[in-house]
């Protein structure tokens, strides 16, 4: 789960309107294309397994937004939605939690392998400005949509005031942490992290 919230001149009926006008990219019983795209690695991360993706330019192109999602199908012949963890124009990154169903499918996966993914779907975040404060808030896997949210705002000429709230079971289960840490040093992002009985919200 994440959750962002942005403190703009917007009042909460603006943004409703905007959020309920969104148009979806593709219609409810139009067919998803998907496309075969290499996997470049796959490697633990905190609890997590992260798999990168190298798409072509034109799916990558499809991802405009910190946010966005993509169905995933592996070998289990399952699709699944997952959010791409890295800023839009990049290469893809996946942060995919290893359940029961998906632990072999992942534990068979390596680089040189493929992927059948879709092109990014979704509105994802809103754009903010360098004058707002950005309040972000996330547990479990939902900091991969959190990760693409720092990785964007690091690389805007004057990045918003940003504080990270992020929580886990454990403090071995965290991802990114690596990230995070370059990310607070470098003076992106306030980084507050919560585990072993804490609560995010404390």
């Amino acid at each position: 789960m994440a959750a962002l919230m942005a403190h703009t001149t917007d009042t909460i009926e603006t943004l409703a309107a905007r959020i309920a006008s969104e148009k979806p990219i593709r219609g409810r019983r139009e067919p998803r294309e998907t496309v075969d795209v290499a996997v470049t690695s796959v490697s633990p991360n905190g609890r997590y397994v992260e798999v990168r993706l190298a798409p072509p330019t034109s799916l990558r192109l499809s991802h405009t937004r910190p946010g966005q999602y993509i169905v995933a199908t592996f070998a289990d012949g399952e699709p699944r939605f997952l959010v791409l963890a890295n800023a839009p124009g990049q290469a893809w990154s996946l942060l995919v939690e290893p359940n029961p169903e998906l632990a072999k499918p992942l534990a068979e996966l390596a680089s040189g392998d493929s992927l059948t993914v879709s092109a990014a779907e979704g509105s994802g975040y809103p754009e903010v400005s360098a004058d707002e404060r950005l309040v972000i808030f996330a547990t479990g896997s939902g900091v991969a949509s959190v990760q693409g949210v720092l990785e964007h705002i690091s690389r805007m000429e004057r990045a918003p005031e940003t504080h990270l709230f992020y929580g886990e079971n454990d403090s071995n289960d965290f991802a990114y942490l690596r990230e995070l840490k370059s990310v607070e040093a470098a003076g992106i992002a306030h980084v507050g992290l919560a585990a072993d009985g804490e609560f995010v919200q404390d």
